[in-house]
């Protein structure tokens, strides 16, 4: 058994962390500079979206659709998404692990 196991062998369950965020950008060629909240979790990465991924969406999202993403996490897919349907478009997001986002 781990140490940090402790607490919950005991009927301790430690609420959640929480992080901060930072805002960051990036620079697609046809959308241009976009800038999100990145989420400063020691185990997250820097987001890497590309153009091809945002236009690889648009074949089958289109301005004004209405998107969900169902396990977005900390939005890896979700930013694409928003891109893609553009800004008459909405997109919900939702994940179930309650250290992305405290309910």
């Amino acid at each position: 058994m781990k140490l940090k196991e402790l607490p919950y062998l005991l009927g301790l369950q430690p609420g959640p962390k929480t992080y901060a965020h930072k805002l960051q950008k990036f620079d697609l060629p046809s959308d241009g500079i976009i800038e999100y909240a990145q989420w400063l979790h020691p185990h997250e990465p820097k987001k890497e979206i590309t153009q091809q991924s945002v236009n690889d969406l648009r074949k089958f999202l289109s301005p004004g659709d209405v998107a969900i993403d169902i396990g977005a996490h900390t939005g890896d897919s979700t930013v694409p998404i928003a891109l893609a349907v553009g800004k008459t478009g909405c997109v919900f997001a939702w994940s179930p692990i309650a250290t992305s986002f405290p309910y």
